[in-house]
């Protein structure tokens, strides 16, 4: 698959993916890869900022999290080189089951990088907790960026 642009998506678009949108970004400006990024929710009710423990952990590292606003998934966005990869399996199968037409551009993001699991929603716990989801996060966009390289120098 061609890729031109990455969405990651998660609940509501205000811990998990916003993190995996901000690191993306950053790895991908710093190691020249030319792919978009953005991140959505499967259940947005309203505009938000990003949660603020999630704030609190990137802003020094990651400034643009701050300008973040939660956005409700919308099938138009994706086209063929659009990779949509969810935070967990129930993610995907949601997805899946809504937009069957684009099921082959879906995958969670542990998944694409051949591992296995779901990444836990920090959402409404401590900010442990959500200092472990962005590590984690942090391993899986290196990792993704490496897939990315490697298939780039393959071609």
């Amino acid at each position: 698959m061609l890729m031109k642009k990455i969405i990651f998506v998660c609940t509501g678009n205000t811990c998990r993916s916003p993190i995996a949108e901000v690191i993306a970004n950053k790895i991908f400006y710093e190691k020249s890869i030319d792919i978009e990024v953005a991140s959505r929710g499967i259940h947005v009710s309203y505009p938000s900022q990003a949660s603020e423990y999630s704030i609190m952990l990137m802003k020094k590292q990651y400034p643009n999290i701050i300008e973040h606003i939660s956005r409700a998934f919308r099938v138009d966005e994706v086209d063929t080189e659009t990779l949509v990869l969810t935070m967990t399996i129930r993610h995907k199968e949601y997805l899946h089951m809504l937009y069957p037409n684009i099921s082959n551009n879906i995958y969670t993001l542990k998944e694409f990088i051949d591992l296995s699991g779901d990444i836990v929603d920090p959402y409404g716990g401590t900010l442990e907790m959500y200092n472990e989801c962005a590590n984690e996060i942090s391993y899986l966009i290196n990792e993704l960026t490496k897939k990315i390289i490697n298939t780039e120098e393959n071609k």
